[in-house]
């Protein structure tokens, strides 16, 4: 087991402050992407080759969100304007069932996006010998 500590917050103008950390004990394992897609270029990245179903937790933050979206399988690109914290099967179900690949489209004429991404899996079964 590998234990995921995460913490959210929001500081709303004229509003509440909302902040929470809890730790997930889910994730049997973690794997760290990195992947840097061009301007005006895309690039598809394996993610999960796994059953869609053992990711428990997706991370994934750029250091440019300008004209940036992905695609994962036959979905529809979705725009990226911040980081992305998915946390719990359910929630990263939201991405669907074939979270093998992402494909991303940078249509920033100038900048490069360099993405990085936290998966973390359950139900994989140790090596041993």
């Amino acid at each position: 087991m590998v234990d995921v500590t995460f913490t959210m917050g929001a500081v709303i103008t004229d509003g509440p402050t909302i902040a929470i950390e809890d730790t997930m004990t889910d994730p049997t394992g973690v794997g760290f992407i990195e992947a840097v897609v061009p301007a005006q270029d895309s690039r598809a990245v394996e993610v999960h080759p796994g059953d869609p179903g053992d990711v428990v937790v997706f991370f994934m933050t750029s250091n440019n969100y300008e004209d940036l979206t992905f695609t994962v399988g036959d979905g529809s690109p979705v725009a990226i304007v911040g980081p992305v914290m998915l946390v719990g099967a359910g929630q990263v179900g939201l991405l669907g069932a074939a979270l093998a690949t992402i494909e991303f489209e940078n249509a920033d004429t100038e900048a490069d996006a360099n993405i990085r991404m936290t998966i973390g899996r359950s139900g994989l079964v140790a090596a041993t010998g």
